[in-house]
């Protein structure tokens, strides 16, 4: 196989190289908090949005649809730890375990593809 060594072939290689070493970052990162995230209960409890919306009284009186824990409004009027407390009542482990079993399917797919991308890393050395 003849190899043709030029200055565009390198700079093809080396956008490449960083490209990947930039993805291999961002799915590491994506990796790390969705372990994070399923060695936090509380976090986990947090996610069950359909108990949080059963569960929500209007702040506003605008009406439940304004009752988002993201929302610059509602998270301005109530702390996270009293989210935390309202979560904490309602609790049942078989509500979130579901979404749990969800977020560890997802984890091992990101776990997969870091895998995968470290090897042809490696290799490309």
């Amino acid at each position: 196989i003849k190899l043709q060594i030029s200055s565009r072939n390198l700079d093809r290689v080396r956008k490449l190289k960083s490209a990947m070493t930039r993805l291999t970052a961002r799915v590491q990162k994506v990796r790390d908090e969705l372990e994070q995230l399923l060695d936090d209960d509380d976090d986990m409890a947090d996610l069950y949005l359909s108990r949080k919306a059963g569960s929500a009284s209007p702040v506003s009186g605008s009406g439940p649809a304004n009752w988002f824990a993201g929302s610059p409004t509602i998270g301005s009027k109530i702390s996270r730890a009293s989210r935390a407390s309202i979560a904490t009542v309602r609790f049942d482990e078989n509500d979130v375990e579901e979404l749990e079993m969800l977020l560890e399917a997802y984890f091992m797919q990101i776990d997969g593809t870091l895998n995968k991308l470290t090897t042809v890393s490696v290799i490309s050395i």
